[in-house]
């Protein structure tokens, strides 16, 4: 239930965009420019936004957290998107859950008025050893 009415949401957000064939201007905030973040904020901008009449504006930022304080500023009135990793979200979720003290009253305030749209990919967590470990008889 909770997805079709986010999914409500967004369609009421662009459509009449669209009906009216008016463009829009808006902003999504990524990552680094030298990051993959970047790159898809950069094809959702000349791919899919063109489709639903939006000239979306891409902004580098400082990563997952930067993105959601900038997001829910009122100083980024065009800013409707951020890009964010799962598990920056899921640990906002946790601290804000857990009532304790400053930490847990930002986190609320940061995820009170934001709201998930579709995540975009899993992103892949690869382990990583040094060179020489592999010398060692472990395995």
């Amino acid at each position: 239930m909770k997805k079709i009415r986010i999914i409500i949401i967004c369609i009421s957000m662009v459509l009449p965009i669209i009906l009216l064939g008016k463009t829009v201007n808006y902003e999504i905030i990524t990552g680094s420019k030298l990051g993959t973040y970047y790159k898809i904020g950069k094809d959702l901008a000349k791919y899919v936004a063109p489709e639903a009449n939006i000239k979306l504006k891409v902004l580098h930022s400082k990563g997952s957290v930067d993105n959601l304080i900038k997001l829910t500023s009122p100083n980024y009135k065009k800013l409707k998107f951020a890009i964010v990793q799962g598990d920056v979200l899921q640990e906002l979720v946790r601290l804000s859950k857990s009532g304790k003290g400053e930490k847990s009253k930002n986190a609320k305030k940061l995820i009170k008025d934001i709201r998930v749209i579709k995540p975009l990919y899993s992103e892949e967590i690869h382990i990583l050893v040094r060179r020489d470990f592999f010398n060692k008889k472990f395995f």
